[in-house]
């Protein structure tokens, strides 16, 4: 059930967005609308939903709100999950190159 929810939190592109710009260090929610090209009503949304599931941590300041990385271990996440990826495609890639050159 945990790691259910902790990847549902990560399954909406614009939350990816989100923690992506957040690797640069704390945002307040109008620099992550920015950033993402969201609005800021439903990045602040997605922000309430990935800080209840432990991705990201909340510092208010004054009047604003910060987010920043809760968990490290994004990190690591991200990257084996882009590398993955990159792998898929570079295959990919590699199969309909040859599939032109016939």
């Amino acid at each position: 059930m945990l790691i259910a929810r902790q990847f549902a939190a990560l399954g909406d592109p614009l939350r990816i967005k989100m923690v992506h710009a957040l690797f640069a260090g704390p945002m307040s929610v109008n620099a992550i609308a920015q950033a993402t090209g969201g609005l800021q009503s439903n990045v602040s949304r997605h922000l309430n939903k990935l800080t209840a599931a432990g991705v990201l941590d909340r510092d208010k300041k004054g009047s604003q709100v910060f987010y920043s990385i809760a968990d490290p271990s994004i990190y690591d996440l991200c990257e084996q999950v882009c590398g993955a990826l990159e792998k898929r495609l570079a295959k990919q890639a590699e199969v309909i190159g040859a599939a032109v050159r016939r």
